[in-house]
């Protein structure tokens, strides 16, 4: 792992992604990842365990109504339990905004 991005939501993610890694696949062989690595199955696995860990389903298919404000996604990131950063990232994953926390 790498402060690659130096975002909580990115740094989280990847963390989950690893331990799914160990948790679902502890018999596989090696992973590579990279740009150069094609998804398979085992990523895909890995990526999902990883977004329910940081947000359960119950509230994942609430990511796309929430609003875009700034004190929208803090109350929401309140309400759900984790840092407005992640919940950031993982609407942005989701394709259910284009918020910039910065420009806000």
């Amino acid at each position: 792992m790498s402060f690659r991005y130096l975002s909580d939501d990115h740094f989280w993610f990847t963390f989950f992604h690893e331990i799914g890694h160990l948790v679902l696949h502890r018999d596989s062989e090696m992973f590579l990842e990279g740009d150069f690595v094609e998804r398979d199955q085992a990523e895909i696995e890995a990526n999902s365990f990883s977004s329910e860990i940081l947000i359960p389903a119950k509230y994942r298919e609430r990511l796309a109504s929430i609003p875009k404000g700034k004190r929208d996604i803090m109350r929401s990131a309140f309400e759900i339990g984790m840092s407005p950063g992640i919940l950031v990232g993982q609407m942005q994953c989701e394709q259910a905004c284009n918020f910039d926390p910065v420009e806000g």
